[in-house]
């Protein structure tokens, strides 16, 4: 899969809100967060603001999230902490 292509799907299979939410969390947290990437507590928040579910805005910024049983609390697993190999999303850094 080319880049183009994904970027092709990403708009194409998103929800408008679920991408608005995205755009607005990568966004702040390029200048808000010393490493210019979103932390869990952050995706939580946006997820929250944008009445999307926290796992997929995770997903796109490569945070995974799970709760192991109802008795403990939810576990955050960042699959992406390479900001100098990796960008969080598709759009072009400036």
């Amino acid at each position: 899969m080319t880049p183009e292509r994904a970027a092709d799907a990403y708009l194409v299979l998103f929800p408008r809100r679920l991408k608005q939410a995205h755009i607005a969390l990568i966004t702040w947290a390029e200048e808000a967060n010393p490493e210019g990437w979103p932390t869990p507590r952050d995706v939580c928040q946006f997820a929250r603001l944008y009445g999307v579910p926290r796992a997929e805005l995770g997903g796109l910024v490569g945070m995974l999230s799970m709760r192991p049983s109802v008795d403990t609390r939810e576990v955050w697993v960042d699959t992406v902490r390479n900001p100098g190999k990796a960008t969080p999303h598709f759009y072009p850094q400036a």
